[in-house]
This record gives structure tokens, C-alpha cells and sequence, in this order.
């Protein structure tokens, strides 16, 4: 080939360079049994290096937590005056070189040198859980360093140094810049900022840190707190910490967890606890080594089992050889270090011991274990030596090859542990296994040749990230257990989420959900969210109480500390991992293959190859099935992880991300035919890309969820919608409004229902657009006949009526004609009420609207009932359900049906109504229909008043009330108060049942209600009787029924003669009583209510005994002996009134069925007691006085 360069192939992009250096580093990782950990490490080294840089180069900007370290020197500018430039510049260099070397060390990255500043960065390139510990470690190691650097500095210069050191964690964007070359970079947000001011806080030769740096290291440091701090550029007080040092060496699986301040038992462990100690019976008992690895996800509560299996040692009065030790992200690739730890730990080796301490510890650690050996001296430097200690004497016998020293080490170990064995049983406890180094690692499986017949348990915790890197670990050996741990169950983490907030002395059920739903059973999670919620106010620390401001409640925001743990773990990924993650956590918790493949921002990443290796990993699960069956379902093994996988794409990504995947599931939900199902996952989808078609989208999707129920999801996605939508967009605002208004109708908030009609007016005025007028003049009807304001109603359905016919709205108009004829029909206008509905039907069977139809039928069925025409009502009632057998409503249905329970009651059938009604009341629970719920139970109270279940009946009651109240129903509320006072009247609470139905007439007079009213003054009657007040007794009753004649009511009526009867025969007015009576009792037998129309007759029969006509009274009475048990007088109002006048009757005509009267009246009492329901309200009804006299006139049986 001649002229100009050879062709070669594509160019190598950054991301084929990450490749390649990831398969040279894991070939050397391989090799490390034969060359060493020396050479290994030495040739990673550079190669780690160049990975980062290339990965720097693929990534270019991302959002990442950090630590940020921001040091300066004190008056420095001051001090230099007296120097030479060359001076000043080496005193600076040294001073830099210093911080170079300690920020290296301990894991982080010079960001840049400023002036005399230096500014560092910790989980820059890989997030660590402890990078907070890291740069705190580091700032201390420097401020410890600085008198040595001093000296120095003094002896050449003449000068000292002094510096201010401010740490914080948070979040920053990491970016290459065009202008910096090599492996320079930016990092850049508030963190930074609020770095550089806690240095300028902080007290001289200090080191001052942020809450949010101190949260994950709670425990781990000496610190004394500042609050209220005030600084500078940062508008809100802060709280921040003066790190004084970092505690002494010691076992840390007590290190502060959990929430300050509070402690808590272990919930949810007991299984794996006992599993533990049976383990360590096993051991001492047949003599045999064992390593039990303790497997589960971060924070999943492995140290704390650790924790609880340690203490249960120290409890327990047998001999026991302990160790402890923890492998720390940092010291992974530290040769040793998990065994050097737990060796310092049981020997008390400090960091800050001199050489010549450390040996004499050690010396005397291994004596123990060979106390008559002559050679234990040498064993104890030679495993110190290969431990990485550092000793000033390491003896004549020490091999001088790395593989020799570790050859002999090894053995020297085990046999260490073996003849400790001999005297009392070795436990081993290590935390953390996943960062052990490999050398340690190897002496753990090299110690089962030594230790195979000896008492040793090995207990270690790990993650899952150690079966990743090494998944054959501990599989086909006898001596190997693994034990997995798995979250808590929710009823679990109810127990903790309670334990951690024993304090509070009533736990909202929306925290323990928050909570809960968060962490999935994770307990640190539980801890972490806890805490959260404190810091955050949510939950406000008292003495001795803490406090709930519900009001505060919002979303999960993910706490700093669990970030740390999930982001170190998103690091550890590749490159295409990560990548192809994150698209992921744009889609969602739940996502498809298919969709995270359509996000494309120009950079290439193999989905379904990551997937696999993401699922491989846990850190995401395939779903057996899909949603689509040209995808792959996928989901996230934890919100909270898809949670820091988004936070960590850039917004302006984000936004691309969320319009493509929007995209795609139109696309998708279109051809399957779900668009509905998945509209609001669209609408949010184009929200977040800020896409204006997401409010039409909120629209759809909450016209969907409120036809599943859904109606706070409803409220949700329609708030969205009105928060998106313009003024410019008048008619979707509209739409919007007026959705929600008819959804917060069904939640019973009238408050904000009505703030929406007012919103809805103010657009419709500066609409021309009949359509949408009609709906706000429906809608306003709607709102004031749940108000009891029938007047309003009548006059805005009305309108409404007028402008949908001159529109040519045929279903609009049907609809208003139809809440016309509602508001008429409660009113008592009966006549006009049927004529509009009437019209209301033909319109709604001319619109073809089978609900509107059904829905007329049922009010018509209403009407009929009112004028005690039932079997019309319930021939009126069957045609309304033929009209919706095929629709598939399932709640029309139910309204149907609990009206169809009201003509029953209106029968006398109450057993068969109150079943119906049990029937319809779970489908307006579900439905949230709230005003439903409560009509239903009170209707079901009034069932059970009459079949005397009085314990049942208040429950339904009280729940009726507690619902009008909520609803600001003030018409319902009077109607339960009546059915309340009622039941009172069973049980003789004579005062109380006067207070309620006072109560409730007062509404009733106001509104006003005819019917109700009739019934409040007919039961005041009966109780002011009952208190001795006959007078006023008269008066109520008459009212009552001349109300109930000029209300055309017939029940009612009824009732109310009834009732004035019984007055007026107490109060000698015998002919006014009489025809009383006698018209209720031609009412009674019209609508077929034998039981009151026999209740009549006994009152006529106390008439004619009181007024001298004995005969005709003991004819009535002989007419109504077959019905005095519990199925002939239930449907009566007082039946112990008929059983009293029949014994009263016979006892004047001296005839002896008297005593048969008795024992029937003491066996129908004892009935009725029995299904009341509660023992103490039996008591009560028993003991009212004319049931007393009956029980008293019959010896009990037996």
C-alpha cells in the first residue's frame, strides 16, 4: 500500500479503553497466588489509574455525593511578609506535599491548590461508604502531622504554621473541562461551598464538620457540637461539629446506629440468633471448626445479629477465647488487614503505639497460646511481621522471602488459634467479610487443615457483593455454613419503626406507611428514614414526648448515609452497568428493556448484556412476566436504590431520558390498547421533560383512576395538571378544576370542592362555551344539594336545565333535569319533583345515558315511597337495575340497591334490608364515595333499631355521624341523631335521647326537612312523656302530626299519630287520642305494617280500658295474644308498650291469660337482650321501667 496511513479499523473510543484495562486488571488479579501481593498491587497501580482517567473521559459530567475537604492556612499572608519568594514558595510547597501525601493515603483527590487553600475531594471517582470517615481521618492525620511539619519549617524558615480545616458531605457535579488537560477536572455545587465556609468557622488548628459528614460517622469520633451556626453566604443557621479525635481501637459493632437517644431491642431476629448459638453447641460439642458466613444486603441487620450473638457470649458463665475484627472498604487491598485488625484488637494494639509497644503486645498476646514454648517469642514477631505491624526488633529467625514469611505465618496462626482451643473455645467475630483482602481471605481456608478437629466458630458477616466476587465461596466444604438473612416482614418493621419511636405517644399511620414503604423491610433504612424525619422536623423531639407534624409530611427524600452505601455500591458496576442503570431509574422502579434501549443520548450501551449482569448481581429482578410482551419487565430490588441511580443523571439528561421514554410508552400502550392504564406514567414522564402536554395527560390518567377508586391518586395527578396548565389553556384548567371538584365531592372535602367551583366560575365567565357552563351550574347544584340547601339546588339545576336545551345538549340537559328533580323531591315538592323527573327520563333514554336513566328511575322510585306506594318503588327499582345489568357499573348498581333497602325497610322487612345493605356498603367503601358510606351505615342503623341489635346499630351510628360531621352534612348528622336518640329510647336514656333530638330538630327546621322534622317532634313527645312533661309531650306530637299532613307523608304520619295518641290518653284527652290512633292504624295496614298497625291497636285497646270500656278493650287485645313474641312484635315502636296494655286489659277483666301475657313478656325481653349485643346495654334495656314492671310480674324460669 503506498501513500498516506494505513486503514486500521475504528478508532479506540474511551469506553473500549475501560474495557481493556478491565480485563488486564482482572488477568493480574488472577496471578496473585503466584507473584504476590507486593507485585500485584505495584502493577495495578498504573493501570487503576488510566481506567479512571478513560472512565472520566466516557462519564463526563455526573452528579455525585461526596466529601469535600477544604483547608487553609491562618493569616499565612501576614507570616510571609518576612520571607523570601523562594521561601514563601517551598514553605507553601512543603505545606502542600504534606496534604498531598495525607489525602492520597487515605483515598481522596486533590481538586486544586488555591493560594495557601487546598480543596479535596473523597469518592470522586468511586463512592465509598466511608468517605466522610475518610476525609475526617484525613484532616485529623494532617492537624496530628502539622507540629513535626512545623519543626521543620521553624528550624529553616522561622516560621509555624496554623490552619482551619471544614469538612461536608453532600452533593456536587463532577465534570472534565475542555481547558483543563490530563486527568484535571471540577467539581462543583453547595457542598463546596459549604466546605469552604466551615473551614472558616472552625477553631484554630481545628476541624470543624457539617451534620451531614458527621451522620454516617456518629460513633467513630470524639466531637463536640456547635448549633446555630451563622455562615457566611449561607442564608439558614447551621449545625456543625468540632472533631476533637478519633476514639480508641476497638470492636465496632457498638458503634452508634440507629436513632440518638433511643434504644431499641431486636426485632425479627430471633430465628437466626438461636441458629447461631445452636452452632456454637455443635462446635464445642463434636469438637470441629466452623465458619459461618451471615449473608444479606447492606443494612439488612447482620452486625446487629453480631452484636446481639456477642453480647449473648458475655452473658454466659463459660470460658470462651473472643476475637473480633472488621475489613474496611479501604483496606481491601491492604495484604492482611483483616487479620492484622482482629489481632490489634484482642492484643490492644493502638495506631499510636511505638514499635517497641506494639511487640511487647503481641509477644505477650502469643504467650498466652504457647506459654511453655521457648520459640513464642519469635512466633509472635513472625506473625506481627507478616501482619504489617511495625517493630523494632523482629528477631534472627524472620524469613527474608515474602512467600516464606507468609508460609510460615499462616501455620504459626493456626496453630495459635488451635492450642488457645485447647483450654476454652475460640469465637471469631468479623464484620464485613465482602472487604476482606484476599490474604486473609486465604488463611481462612488454609486454617481448616489446622483447626478441622478443634472448638473454633468463625462468624462473619458479608454481603452479597462476596458471592459476586468469589461465588463458590465456602460451597462443597463440611466446615462451611451460610446463613442468609432476609429483610423483615412489614408487620416486623412496624415493630421497629414503634421501638424507634417509643416516644411518640401516637404514631401516625401515615409515618409507620412512609416509613415502611421505603425501606422494605431493611432496618437501617428504618433507622436512617427515622432519623431523616427528625432532622428534617417532621417528628419534633419533646420531653419526655416527641410529636408529629403531619403537616410536614412529604416524599422520601433519600437520606445522606444511605446514599453513601447505595452510590459505593453503583460505583463498583462497569461503566455499561452504570450507564444502562441509570437509564433505567429514568424509566422507573418498574421498567422494560425495550424502553431503557430507546434512550439514547449518543452513547452506546449493551442493555440487555447489562441487565442480565445487573440481575446476576441482585441489584435488579426480572419479572416472569411482562407487561409487554415485546419487552423484558424489569425492577429494582429497592426503591431507594432507583432512587440514587436517577439523582446521579444530569437534568439536562434527565429531561431527554423522560421525553424518550414517554415516547415509548405511547407507542407501546397504543398498540397493546392500555393507554389509559399508563397515562399517568406517561403524564409524569412528560412533566419531569417539561413537556406541556403533560397536563392533558394528568387529565386521562386521573379520569382513570378515579374509575378504579383511586380517588387521592385522582386529586394527586389532577393538581399536577392544574399546576401545569396556563391561563392561555382555559378550557383544559377547566377540565382540570372541574374533575377534581367532582372527585373531592366523593372524598366528602367540601372546603376545597368548593375553592374549585369558585376557580371553575371565574373561567367559565371568560368562556362561550355553553357545554362548560352547564357543567358548572351542575356541578354547583350538586355541592348545594349535599348541603341540605335544596333551594340553591332547585335554582342552579334549573339553570343549568335552560342552557343545555338552548345548547342542544341532550345529556348535559337530562343530567341537570335530573339534579332538579333531587333537589324538589328532598324538599318535599313532591308533584313538581315527579314532573321533572319524568322529563329527566325521557331526556336521559334520548341521550342513551343507561346511568342517567337508571339513576331517574331511582329517584322516582323515591317519590313513590315517600307516598307509601312500595310496590311501585320496587317495580321502579327492578327496572333500574335491567337498565344497568349489562353496564358493568358495579357501584350504580349498589346505589340501586341500598335504595332498594329503604322501600324494604318501608315494608317492615328489615332483616332482608339490612342484608342488602351489607350487600351495597363495601362497594362505596372501595369506591370512596364517603357520602354513600354514610347513608348506608346510617340506614343500617336504623335496621338494627328496629330489629333491636343495639350494640350493632350505635357502631353503625357513630361511624354515620362521624362521617356527616366530616362531610359538614348537616341534614344526615340530624337524621343519625335521630337514630341515635332512638336507640336511647330502647334503653331508657331518656335525658340523652332528648338532647340529640333537639338537636337534630333544630337542623330539620332549618334546612327544611318535613319528614325528619315529623319524626324528631314525634320522638320528643315519646320521651318528654317518658320524664313526666305531658304538656309538652301534647305539643310535640300534634305538631308533628300537622306537619306530616301538610307534607303528604304517610309513614310519617303514621308515626306521628301514633305517638300523639299514646300522649293523649296519658293526658285524659280520650277522643282526641282515639281518632289519633285510629288514623295511624288505617295507615299501618295501607302500607302493610302489620306490627305497627297492631301497636295501634293496643294503644286504642288502653283507650277504651282508661275511658271505662273494658269489653271492647279486651276484644282488641284478644286480636294481638297470638303476636306477643319476638317475629309479631318486631316493626313495633314500643313493643313493651303492647305487651304492657295486654296484661293491663286481661288483668282488669280478671281473666288469667294474664299470667300467660307475663311469661311471654319475660321471654320476649330476654330474647331482645340476648341480641343486643353487649351485656351492659342488655342490662340497661332490661332495667327500664315498664319493662322491669313486665319482668317483675313473671318468675324467672327454673
Amino acid at each position: 500500500m503506498t501513500g498516506g496511513a494505513a486503514f486500521d479499523g475504528p478508532a479506540r473510543t474511551a469506553a473500549d479503553e475501560c474495557a481493556e484495562l478491565d480485563r488486564a486488571i482482572a488477568a493480574l488479579e488472577a496471578q496473585r497466588d503466584v507473584l504476590g501481593d507486593d507485585v500485584v498491587d505495584t502493577a495495578l497501580r498504573p493501570l487503576r489509574d488510566r481506567r479512571q482517567r478513560a472512565e472520566r473521559q466516557v462519564n463526563g459530567e455526573q452528579r455525585k455525593l461526596v466529601s469535600v475537604l477544604f483547608a487553609d492556612l491562618v493569616d499565612f499572608t501576614t507570616l510571609s511578609r518576612g520571607l523570601d519568594a523562594e521561601d514563601t514558595r517551598a514553605v507553601v510547597a512543603a505545606y502542600f506535599d504534606a496534604w498531598q501525601k495525607v489525602i492520597t493515603t487515605h483515598g481522596g483527590v486533590v481538586e486544586k491548590f488555591i493560594g495557601d487553600a487546598v480543596m479535596a475531594v473523597f469518592g470522586l471517582h468511586h463512592a465509598h461508604e466511608d468517605d466522610a470517615q475518610r476525609a475526617i481521618r484525613a484532616a485529623l492525620a494532617m492537624r496530628d502531622g502539622l507540629p513535626a511539619l512545623n519543626a521543620t519549617l521553624v528550624e529553616r524558615y522561622g516560621v509555624t504554621l496554623a490552619m482551619r480545616v471544614g469538612v461536608d458531605s453532600g452533593e456536587v457535579v463532577v465534570s472534565t473541562l475542555d481547558e483543563r488537560v490530563g486527568t484535571d477536572f471540577v467539581v462543583v455545587g453547595d457542598t463546596v461551598n459549604r466546605a469552604s465556609r466551615l473551614q472558616a468557622a472552625a477553631p484554630l488548628n481545628g476541624v470543624l464538620v457539617s451534620a451531614d459528614a458527621h451522620r454516617p460517622v456518629r460513633g467513630w469520633f470524639a466531637v463536640e457540637p456547635l448549633t446555630g451556626l451563622h455562615l457566611k453566604g449561607i442564608d439558614e443557621p447551621v449545625d456543625a461539629f468540632v472533631v476533637r479525635s478519633e476514639r480508641p481501637r476497638g470492636f465496632h459493632l457498638d458503634r452508634a446506629r440507629g436513632v440518638e437517644g433511643v434504644e431499641t431491642r431486636t426485632v425479627g431476629r430471633d430465628v437466626e440468633l438461636r441458629q447461631l448459638q445452636e452452632l456454637l453447641w455443635d462446635t464445642v460439642e463434636d469438637r470441629r471448626f466452623t465458619v459461618v458466613t451471615v449473608v444479606g444486603d447492606a443494612g439488612v441487620g447482620k452486625s446487629r445479629l453480631l452484636l446481639d450473638f456477642d453480647r449473648w457470649l458475655g452473658e454466659r458463665s463459660e470460658d470462651v477465647w473472643w476475637f473480633r475484627g472488621r475489613a474496611t472498604a479501604s483496606d481491601q487491598n491492604r495484604a492482611g488487614a483483616l487479620l492484622r485488625d482482629m489481632m490489634a484488637t484482642r492484643f490492644g494494639v493502638q495506631e499510636s503505639d511505638p514499635p517497641p509497644v506494639v511487640r511487647a503486645k503481641a509477644e505477650a498476646g502469643v504467650r498466652q497460646a504457647f506459654p511453655d514454648e521457648p520459640a513464642a517469642t519469635q512466633h509472635a514477631r513472625t506473625v506481627a511481621a507478616w501482619l504489617g505491624f511495625e517493630l523494632d526488633d523482629v528477631g534472627p529467625s524472620l524469613p527474608r522471602e515474602p512467600q516464606a514469611l507468609r508460609d510460615q505465618a499462616t501455620t504459626l496462626l493456626g496453630r495459635y488459634f488451635a492450642q488457645l482451643s485447647e483450654s476454652a473455645p475460640v469465637v471469631i467475630l468479623v464484620e464485613d467479610l465482602h472487604w476482606a483482602d484476599d490474604g486473609s481471605l486465604r488463611w481462612l481456608d488454609a486454617a481448616a487443615d489446622v483447626l478441622r478437629e478443634r472448638p473454633v466458630l468463625v462468624v462473619a458477616t458479608a454481603r452479597r457483593t462476596l458471592l459476586e466476587q468469589r461465588p463458590l465461596w465456602g460451597e462443597g466444604l463440611e466446615h462451611h455454613r451460610r446463613l442468609g438473612l432476609q429483610p423483615l416482614s412489614r408487620r416486623e418493621s412496624r415493630a421497629l419503626l414503634r421501638e424507634l419511636l417509643q416516644h411518640v405517644q401516637e404514631l401516625p399511620s401515615s409515618v409507620v406507611d412512609l416509613v415502611a414503604d421505603a425501606a422494605e423491610g431493611n432496618p437501617f433504612y428504618i433507622e436512617e428514614l427515622v432519623t431523616w424525619l427528625v432532622d428534617a422536623g417532621v417528628i419534633e423531639r419533646g420531653s419526655p414526648h416527641w410529636r408529629v407534624r403531619e403537616d410536614r409530611i412529604g416524599a422520601v427524600a433519600v437520606p445522606s448515609t444511605l446514599r453513601g452505601v447505595l452510590q459505593a455500591r453503583l460505583d463498583a458496576l462497569t461503566m455499561a452497568e452504570r450507564v444502562v442503570l441509570q437509564r433505567a431509574s429514568v424509566v422507573g422502579r418498574v421498567f422494560w428493556d425495550d424502553a431503557v434501549d430507546h434512550l439514547d443520548d449518543g452513547t452506546a450501551a449493551p442493555t440487555s448484556a447489562a441487565l442480565d449482569q445487573l440481575h446476576r448481581r441482585e441489584l435488579v429482578f426480572q419479572r416472569e412476566q411482562s407487561a409487554f410482551d415485546t419487552a423484558r419487565e424489569f425492577l429494582f430490588k429497592h426503591a431507594l436504590l432507583r432512587d440514587v441511580a436517577y439523582e446521579g443523571v444530569l437534568r439536562t439528561r434527565r429531561s431527554a431520558y423522560h421525553a424518550q421514554a414517554a415516547r415509548w410508552l405511547v407507542e407501546v400502550t397504543e398498540r397493546t390498547g392500555r393507554v389509559d392504564e399508563y397515562a399517568a406514567l406517561i403524564a409524569e414522564h412528560l412533566d419531569r421533560a417539561g413537556d406541556p402536554a403533560a397536563a392533558r395527560w394528568y387529565l386521562r390518567a386521573a379520569y382513570h383512576a378515579r374509575s378504579i377508586h383511586a380517588l387521592t391518586e385522582a386529586v394527586r395527578l389532577l393538581t399536577r395538571g392544574i399546576d401545569l396548565s396556563a391561563d392561555a389553556e382555559a378550557p383544559l384548567r377547566f377540565d382540570l378544576l372541574a374533575a377534581r371538584e367532582q372527585v373531592l365531592d366523593r372524598m366528602g372535602e367540601r372546603a376545597r370542592q368548593l375553592a374549585d367551583l369558585d376557580s371553575m366560575a371565574e373561567i367559565a365567565r371568560r368562556l362561550d362555551d355553553p357545554g362548560r357552563h352547564v357543567v358548572l351550574l351542575a356541578s354547583r347544584s350538586q355541592a348545594a344539594f349535599e348541603n341540605s340547601e335544596y333551594d340553591r339546588a332547585s335554582q342552579s339545576a334549573r339553570e343549568a336545565a335552560e342552557v343545555a336545551a338552548r345548547a342542544g345538549l341532550v345529556r348535559e340537559e337530562a343530567e341537570a333535569l335530573l339534579w332538579w328533580g333531587k333537589s324538589l323531591t328532598w324538599h318535599g315538592h313532591n308533584v313538581e319533583a315527579r314532573r321533572v323527573l319524568d322529563q329527566a327520563l325521557r331526556r336521559a333514554r334520548d341521550a342513551v345515558d343507561q346511568g342517567l336513566e337508571a339513576e331517574t328511575l331511582r329517584y322516582l322510585s323515591m317519590l313513590s315511597g315517600n307516598q307509601g306506594e312500595y310496590g311501585t318503588a320496587l317495580e321502579l327499582l327492578h327496572q333500574a337495575q335491567e337498565v344497568l345489568r349489562e353496564s358493568g357499573d358495579t357501584e350504580a348498581r349498589s346505589v340501586v340497591l341500598a335504595q332498594t333497602a329503604t322501600a324494604l325497610f318501608q315494608l317492615g322487612r328489615y332483616a332482608e334490608a339490612q342484608a342488602v345493605l351489607e350487600q351495597a356498603l363495601p362497594v362505596f367503601r372501595l369506591s370512596g364515595h364517603r357520602y354513600r358510606v354514610g347513608i348506608a351505615l346510617g340506614n343500617l342503623a336504623s335496621t338494627g333499631l328496629m330489629l333491636r341489635r343495639v350494640a350493632e346499630a350505635r357502631r353503625w351510628c357513630d361511624e354515620a355521624i362521624e362521617i356527616s360531621t366530616a362531610l359538614d352534612d348537616r341534614e344526615s348528622l340530624a337524621t343519625n341523631l335521630d337514630v341515635l336518640a332512638q336507640l336511647d329510647v330502647v334503653l331508657g336514656r331518656w335525658n340523652a335521647a332528648a338532647e340529640r333530638l333537639r338537636a337534630a330538630l333544630t337542623v330539620a327546621d332549618a334546612v327544611p326537612a318535613t319528614a325528619l322534622q315529623t319524626d324528631c317532634l314525634a320522638w320528643l313527645g315519646v320521651v318528654e312523656l317518658a320524664r313526666g312533661s305531658v304538656e309538652e309531650a301534647l305539643a310535640f306530637t300534634q305538631r308533628a302530626a300537622a306537619t306530616a299532613q301538610e307534607g303528604e307523608l304517610v309513614l310519617e304520619a303514621g308515626t306521628a299519630d301514633l305517638a300523639l295518641g299514646r300522649v293523649a290518653t296519658a293526658a285524659g284527652r280520650f277522643d282526641l287520642a282515639q281518632k289519633a290512633l285510629t288514623r295511624a292504624v288505617r295507615r299501618f295496614r295501607g302500607l302493610g305494617l302489620a306490627a305497627a298497625a297492631r301497636e295501634g291497636e293496643a294503644g286504642l285497646a288502653a283507650v277504651d280500658v282508661a275511658s271505662g270500656h273494658g269489653a271492647d278493650a279486651l276484644r282488641r287485645v284478644e286480636a294481638l295474644l297470638p303476636h306477643l313474641d319476638l317475629d309479631g312484635l318486631t316493626g313495633s315502636y314500643r313493643p313493651e308498650l303492647v305487651l304492657e296494655t295486654c296484661w293491663t286489659v286481661l288483668q282488669h277483666e280478671h281473666d288469667p291469660r294474664a299470667a300467660e301475657v307475663a311469661e311471654a313478656s319475660r321471654a320476649y325481653l330476654e330474647a331482645v337482650a340476648r341480641q343486643i349485643g353487649d351485656e351492659q346495654l342488655a342490662a340497661e334495656y332490661l332495667s327500664e321501667a315498664t319493662r322491669a314492671r313486665l319482668l317483675s310480674r313473671s318468675a324467672p324460669p327454673g
